[in-house]
Parts: C-alpha cells; sequence; structure tokens
C-alpha cells in the first residue's frame, strides 16, 4: 500500500481558515488554522483579507496563496501534486528534479494548469476568468469549453494567458 504523503503549513500571515466537513464536526464550518498544521487531501483552505500562507508538500511542490483565497488539496502522491483554485491568486512552484520529477496540477472552473519540473507560475482566479502567468520554464494551459479541451504552451518569455467560460 502507498504512503499517505502529507504536507505543511509553513508560513501564515493573518488567518487562514481549514473547512471541516459535517462528518468531522456535528456541523459543517470554518476553523482557524495554525502554522506547521498538516495539510492533505481533501483539505480545504481560505486565506482571510489581508492574509497569505505557504504550504510545503513532501514531493517538492510548493504553494503561496495571496489575501481572498480559497484552495483545496485534490491529491498528495509522490509523481503528482493536484489542488484546485476556486478564487483568488496564488504563486505555484514545482522545485522537483528530473531524477524524482513530479506533475504540478492546478485545476480551476475555467481549465486546469500543467506544470512540469522547475517551473514557477501565478494563477489569478477571478469570478469570470483565470489568468496564469509562467515565471520559470513552461507549463500547459488546458482550456476546457462545453466538454472540449484546448491546449495552450505558455513560457516564461511569453505573455501571460487569460481564459473564461467563452474563449
Amino acid at each position: 500500500q502507498e504512503p499517505i504523503l502529507v504536507g505543511h503549513i509553513s508560513h501564515i500571515e493573518g488567518e487562514l481558515f481549514r473547512y471541516v466537513a459535517e462528518e468531522e464536526a456535528n456541523e459543517p464550518d470554518w476553523v482557524l488554522i495554525r502554522k506547521d498544521a498538516p495539510l492533505g487531501s481533501p483539505d480545504i483552505l481560505f486565506s482571510d483579507k489581508l492574509s497569505r500562507a505557504e504550504f510545503i508538500f513532501p514531493n517538492n511542490a510548493l504553494v503561496r496563496i495571496d489575501s481572498s483565497t480559497q484552495i483545496d488539496v485534490v491529491a498528495i502522491e509522490n509523481d503528482l501534486a493536484e489542488l484546485y483554485m476556486t478564487a483568488g491568486s496564488g504563486r505555484f512552484y514545482n522545485k522537483s528534479s528530473a531524477i524524482a520529477p513530479i506533475v504540478l496540477k492546478a485545476e480551476t472552473a475555467f481549465g486546469y494548469v500543467v506544470a512540469p519540473s522547475k517551473t514557477t507560475f501565478d494563477l489569478l482566479v477571478g469570478e469570470e476568468s483565470v489568468e496564469l502567468t509562467v515565471l520559470r520554464g513552461t507549463a500547459e494551459f488546458i482550456h476546457v469549453v462545453n466538454g472540449r479541451e484546448k491546449r495552450y504552451e505558455v513560457g516564461a518569455t511569453s505573455f501571460s494567458l487569460r481564459a473564461d467560460s467563452r474563449n
């Protein structure tokens, strides 16, 4: 059986909340979380206004989120870190090496980003669109419209990509 991989919250400025589902408590609620708390699937986190946080995963993925950002941990595996960003902004680092590569996948309502080793990118998710800016390396944005996928390669030397539910 595969070991369960767990990351941790390495930095918090302001307030960070974890969603506690009904099966874990008497009723669902958002509870305040502290630095160095473990983090894994299916955790859902939200940074309050004027807050930010950093998460480190054991497979060399690192994520920093800004204020008013909601992010879900979908999966943490030896070769994959998969997250879902509902709203807000974040910087994603795939610090894995060619010897032990991972794929960093960041999903949104408008599509998802797939980033190989040595890639850093920013993701801004609004109510009507998403914007991807690659700072290091090259990532692929898979835009999903009406069940159809279009793939776009975005590199550190190219422009940022913006997508919405139409195009």
